[in-house]
């Protein structure tokens, strides 16, 4: 089902869930005030609806939240619950929003929610807010997080997590009938690279630069605010604890970096934000080191978003897609052009 569709189902029932929860109102302050809810965005497998209310300041506005699938969790509520926990540990570090309330009870509503604070801002834009992303990572990988509070997964080998995962997601495509057998060779080949390059996994764990990873940092997942010279990350369901080179490769991924309107990061605007990201960082004295990390993470990471993308369009080809997003439809595609494909093979898979 397309996801206005969606919300056009949903948003009756959310407002009167919203009209019969004390707690919730209690939590947000907003208890006997008249509210107003509207679609704000749809996820993979999630939708965001903005609540406010007229007798608040413009400036006052929240996020629901709620899960119709996992996407890493055996369930939507550990999914949701996992990501207000994580939210719950960043609590006041002005790097994301924050959490307000938790329902996993599905009682008075059918899916798993929670709400958090709105963030104005605008998407990123790779020409002007390299600077303000690098200053974000450089501040959450400087979150200390004390190992008994530490909920995350811990990613303690990344290759080997990234090369699973991405086996899994490139089983849906090569068993899907309506594939395109160019495409599943292809995956097939990054496969095999990736598995060559396994072996680089000691070179990581000998000497480890770990901290708290979002693994999501595609373009929609940021929200900029010009005003402040700041940016936020939102949508926590993949955070991880583990190699901090595992966010830098996200960020500088080509296929992720390319579903911001097909757009090519050129090597000067990669030493840039790296640059500013070192600049920022907790440790100066560590980065060869990671440099020398995210050289072997960022291959994985390349595979782990190409095969996502397969496995997403044998469910767009099969008619199995939770959400269909029409926008989110054409980008997949485009990580799967045989040309880019071609590409991304000789750069980072030579067998």
């Amino acid at each position: 089902m397309k996801a206005y569709e969606l919300a056009h189902q949903f948003h009756p029932q959310l407002l009167v869930y919203l009209r019969e929860n004390q707690a919730l109102q209690d939590a947000l302050g907003l208890k006997k005030k008249p509210l107003v809810l509207t679609f704000l965005a749809a996820g993979e497998n999630n939708l965001a609806f903005k609540l406010t209310s007229p007798s608040e300041p413009d400036s006052t506005a929240w996020v629901l939240r709620f899960c119709l699938i996992p996407s890493r969790w055996k369930s939507n509520v550990e999914q949701i619950a996992y990501e207000y926990k994580t939210l719950e540990c960043l609590r006041g570090s002005g790097i994301t929003a924050e959490p307000c309330y938790l329902d996993l009870s599905c009682k008075q509503f059918p899916y798993p929610l929670m709400a958090m604070t709105f963030i104005r801002g605008r998407n990123l834009s790779y020409e002007e807010d390299l600077a303000r992303c690098a200053r974000l990572y450089a501040a959450l990988h400087a979150v200390e997080l004390p190992e008994e509070k530490n909920h995350l997964l811990k990613n303690t080998h990344p290759l080997s997590l990234y090369y699973q995962e991405s086996w899994q997601f490139a089983q849906r495509y090569l068993a899907c009938g309506k594939g395109d057998p160019r495409v599943k060779r292809l995956l097939e080949r990054f496969l095999r690279g990736a598995e060559d390059k396994r072996a680089d996994e000691a070179y990581i764990l000998n000497d480890p630069v770990d901290g708290i990873n979002h693994i999501d940092a595609t373009f929609n997942n940021w929200l900029i605010d010009a005003s402040q010279d700041r940016a936020y990350l939102v949508d926590w369901e993949w955070a991880e604890y583990g190699t901090v080179a595992g966010d830098l490769s996200h960020f500088l991924c080509p296929t992720l970096v390319r579903r911001h309107r097909g757009y090519v990061m050129s090597e000067e605007q990669r030493r840039f934000f790296l640059r500013t990201y070192f600049d920022h960082g907790r440790d100066k004295t560590r980065e060869p080191l990671l440099r020398e990390h995210l050289r072997r993470v960022l291959p994985f990471i390349v595979l782990r978003s190409t095969t996502w993308a397969a496995a997403a369009m044998a469910d767009y080809l099969e008619g199995t897609r939770v959400i269909e997003r029409p926008e989110s439809l054409k980008k997949i595609k485009a990580h799967l052009e045989l040309d880019f494909l071609e590409g991304l093979a000789k750069r980072y898979f030579m067998e």
